[in-house]
């Protein structure tokens, strides 16, 4: 008898579900940075990671970039790598500081947001974890 009122609850509550998309038109591509999420096309998009702030994180693989949709908003931003494949720099030669912005990044397969906002990611064809604070 439990296991029958089990599988009615889970029945009901898979049932009540529903899918959505929140970011990507459909189309493979690496446009839309600073608009609506739903909008912008998005290009292999393989890890996701939501950060304590409820934000998503995409590593979006084949163009070599990290994105966050901003839920709230439903905004998408570029937060890494210059959308060319490649690896680095770490940090600007002038002032020893790192832009994310302006590191390559080669087929990034994984991302994580940890409880600080630090961002983790794992940079796959240049076999590197790379992280932004």
């Amino acid at each position: 008898m439990r296991i029958l009122l089990s599988l009615l609850l889970l029945a009901s509550a898979l049932t009540a579900a529903e899918i959505r998309t929140v970011a990507s038109t459909g189309t493979a591509g690496s446009a839309g940075d600073g608009g609506p999420a739903k909008d912008a096309t998005l290009s292999g998009p393989k890890g996701i990671s939501v950060a304590p702030n409820g934000n998503v994180y995409v590593a979006d693989t084949e163009s070599h970039s990290v994105r966050t949709i901003e839920m709230k908003m439903g905004a998408l931003e570029l937060i890494a790598d210059t959308g060319a494949n490649g690896d680095g720099p770490q940090r600007d030669a002038a002032n020893g500081v790192g832009d994310p912005l302006k590191c390559k990044m080669a087929r990034l397969h994984g991302v994580f947001v940890d409880k600080d906002g630090s961002v983790f990611i794992g940079d796959s064809e240049a076999h590197r974890v790379r992280v932004v604070k």
